[in-house]
């Protein structure tokens, strides 16, 4: 059985590139751009090290799955100058990566209220109370709309006849318990993923697993919050419909 040759401590710019699977004229752009660190210098050599092979590796996996140069850099200096989950989580979202997410609505109070239904019995709209809630965001003199989807589906409800208090305490209910939900995915990650990352000194050959798995976490909030909400919708009314709970 052959063994494997040992690992070179030293690299020049061309051996750097072809354990990468990249161009040397690559190495330099990433180089310049900031995305390497500058090599060692032995007389009129450049020398790379392991570390920059590593990094090089994971600049090129992260461009594979479609992030920016500016992204990619962002990221690396996050790792570079050892900030938490939570400042990654907000470089990623900054730079339009793989979170997906609405785009909030900034309205006068004016412009709000033109919004709300109106009508014949229907209630006025409480914005304290929405506010309280999470349905809107107070922002000097005017609002923010998190989520329109949110917002809207509320109207539906209210010009299908149920009372806005009503939609109100849905919503309310709602947020609640996905706040709830999101807090136990995250504590999950963060017990589960993050701190042995972070405890192994986060090495560069996992970020981009750890990356994949922030990216993925979100939708994966989303789709099991559909799922089961589906079953559990299903199973009650069944239940209600056979006389075996009362909902009322």
């Amino acid at each position: 059985m052959t063994e494997s040759a040992p690992e070179v401590d030293e690299l020049d710019i061309d051996e750097l590139a072809r354990r990468a699977g990249t161009t040397v004229r690559n190495v330099r752009l990433y180089q310049e751009r900031g995305l390497l660190p500058k090599p060692e210098r032995r007389g009129r050599r450049a020398v790379y090290s392991p570390e920059h092979l590593l990094r090089l590796q994971l600049v090129l996996r992260l461009m594979n799955r479609g992030y920016s140069l500016a992204a990619i850099k962002d990221l690396t200096d996050a790792w570079d100058r050892d900030h938490d989950l939570g400042h990654v989580l907000g470089l990623k979202d900054a730079v339009g990566t793989r979170f997906t997410r609405e785009e909030p609505v900034r309205v006068s109070r004016d412009e709000l209220l033109t919004l709300y239904p109106h009508g014949e019995g229907v209630a006025e709209p409480d914005l304290d109370r929405d506010v309280a809630i999470g349905i809107l965001v107070r922002d000097g003199d005017d609002y923010v709309i998190p989520s329109p989807t949110f917002f809207n589906i509320g109207f539906t409800l209210v010009e299908s006849g149920i009372p806005m208090p009503a939609v109100e305490d849905m919503a309310e209910l709602i947020l609640s318990g996905t706040r709830q939900l999101a807090d136990g995915f995250v504590r999950m990650f963060l017990d589960h993923i993050w701190a042995p990352f972070e405890a192994a000194g986060k090495p560069e050959d996992e970020a981009v697993h750890v990356l994949e798995l922030i990216d993925r976490l979100s939708p994966l909030v989303n789709d099991a919050t559909v799922a089961a909400l589906s079953l559990s919708m299903q199973e009650r009314i069944d239940r209600a419909l056979m006389g075996e709970i009362d909902l009322t």
